[in-house]
C-alpha cells in the first residue's frame, strides 16, 4: 500500500484516498517534516489551500532533501503561479477531478506519453547557415538514437 503524506485544512483530500493510500495527514510544514523522517512516505499530497505561505520552498525542499515526489492539488482559479512548481518538479492537480482520476494519478498509474514532434533532419536543415557539415551530421545521427530511445520506451 502506497503510504502518502497529506497537508490539508479540510479532510477532503484524505477522504478520497481513506481506502486506498495508507495515510499520514499532517497540521503544519514542520510537523510534516518529522512525519517525513518517521514514517518515510511515498509520496507528498498538498492542497494549496493548506498554507500558501512558504509553499513554493517546502516543495521544493521536499524535493531535493527528501526526493519524494510532490502532488499539489491546485483550485481551477488557483492564484499560485502553477509554473513555478512545476518548474521544480511537482506534479500539479487541478481541482475539479473524480476520486479514480486523482487515485491514478498518485498511484503512478497514468499512462505517460511522450509526442516525438520532431524531425531531425528538419531542424538541423535549419541551422545548416551556423553549423558546419560534419557537426551537423553528428546531431543527426545524435537525434536519431534520441528518437529511437524515445519511441521504444513510450511507445
Amino acid at each position: 500500500m502506497i503510504r502518502a503524506l497529506v497537508l490539508e485544512k479540510s479532510p477532503f483530500i484524505s477522504d478520497f484516498l481513506e481506502d486506498t493510500f495508507s495515510l499520514i495527514v499532517c497540521s503544519n510544514y514542520d510537523d510534516a517534516k518529522r512525519k517525513i523522517g518517521r514514517f518515510e512516505p511515498d509520496i507528498v499530497v498538498i492542497d494549496e489551500n493548506f498554507d500558501k505561505t512558504g509553499l513554493l520552498d517546502f516543495c521544493l525542499e521536499l524535493k531535493n532533501l527528501f526526493g519524494l515526489p510532490v502532488f499539489l492539488i491546485a483550485n481551477f482559479y488557483s492564484t499560485l503561479d502553477m509554473t513555478l512548481f512545476q518548474n521544480i518538479g511537482v506534479d500539479v492537480i487541478v481541482k475539479p477531478f473524480t476520486k479514480d482520476e486523482l487515485l491514478e494519478k498518485l498511484s503512478g498509474k497514468e499512462e505517460k506519453k511522450v509526442p516525438v514532434s520532431f524531425v531531425p533532419a528538419e531542424i538541423l536543415e535549419s541551422l545548416k547557415p551556423y553549423i558546419q557539415d560534419e557537426i551537423r551530421k553528428e546531431f543527426i545521427t545524435l537525434f536519431k538514437k534520441l528518437t529511437e530511445v524515445v519511441e521504444s520506451k513510450y511507445a
